[in-house]
């Protein structure tokens, strides 16, 4: 009930602005609900930390700890890499079926507007999914399930039932894949966030810049390859993303049995000769 009411609270200081200027777009105050939310998370949650998981240094245990300079990059890029590559097979996908023109018709403010989505989005929901409520799970359910509930929790509360039954199954189901696979790019890391956020924060920023500038997609894209939502489709619905999600739970096989059986999954990989 932690996030609930957090985003209740929220919810409640912006109303006294509809007081201040009754003109101002729900969106806008929507917007500033969920932003007052995420700081009153960052200002409760070290103390949460503290008492519930015995953990001295609070942040560390979240995922952010000290990193070397070196390591901090590779493991930034290995995410951001990821998401290059997923959103690579659904870029290559448009341009063999013909499905989009290419625009090129990249601005200033729509760059910038990448940039800070990505690096908002990615932060403070790595921060909440995967920094917080993945070991919530594992403490309350153990590694073998939190991982799976963690990415259903994750999937549920971003569903968008405007897209209809079948689409926000479709939408539902690839935001699960991206849970779990999201949940397996922080063990490899050793329980470091960076590359769950540049992966995360990669995927939403990128497609953001192709779909407001880069790309035009026709009307006749099919929704089964690239998702719900018409000329501005969520392509985690669709099938080529689904696929391409799966493929990478799968090349990471090993990690996602250390994931669910630590200490079974660890003496597999060891016998095997595995490397981090």
């Amino acid at each position: 009930m932690l996030l609930p009411l957090l985003y209740f609270i929220g919810w409640l200081t912006v109303q006294p602005l509809r007081l201040i200027n009754s003109k101002i777009p729900q969106e806008d105050l929507a917007l500033f609900g969920t932003i007052l939310t995420f700081v009153y998370f960052c200002l409760i949650i070290p103390h949460w930390v503290k008492v519930r998981w015995k953990a001295r240094r609070p942040w560390a245990a979240l995922g952010f700890f000290k990193l070397s300079k070196n390591y901090f990059l590779v493991i930034f890029w290995r995410g951001l890499s990821w998401a290059l590559l997923l959103i690579s097979a659904i870029g290559i996908s448009v341009w063999v079926g013909s499905w989009g023109v290419w625009i090129g018709d990249l601005k200033l403010d729509i760059f910038i507007n990448a940039i800070a989505l990505g690096i908002g989005v990615g932060l403070a929901e790595e921060l909440i999914f995967r920094g917080w409520l993945l070991e919530e799970m594992n403490l309350i359910f153990g590694f073998r399930w939190g991982i799976f509930i963690q990415a259903a929790i994750f999937s549920l509360s971003h569903t968008p039932f405007s897209f209809g039954v079948i689409g926000a199954l479709s939408v539902s189901f690839g935001l699960f894949l991206l849970g779990i696979v999201l949940a397996i790019r922080k063990r490899l890391d050793g329980g470091s966030l960076i590359s769950c956020i540049s992966l995360h924060g990669g995927l939403v920023g990128i497609w953001f810049l192709l779909n407001e500038g880069l790309i035009s997609l026709l009307p006749n894209t099919p929704s089964l390859l690239f998702g719900p939502g018409g000329l501005t489709p969520n392509p985690i619905g669709g099938l080529i993303a689904i696929v391409a999600l799966l493929w990478t739970i799968w090349f990471h096989r090993t990690a996602f049995a250390i994931a669910r059986e630590p200490w079974r999954g660890a003496r597999n990989a060891s016998s095997n000769g595995a490397t981090p």
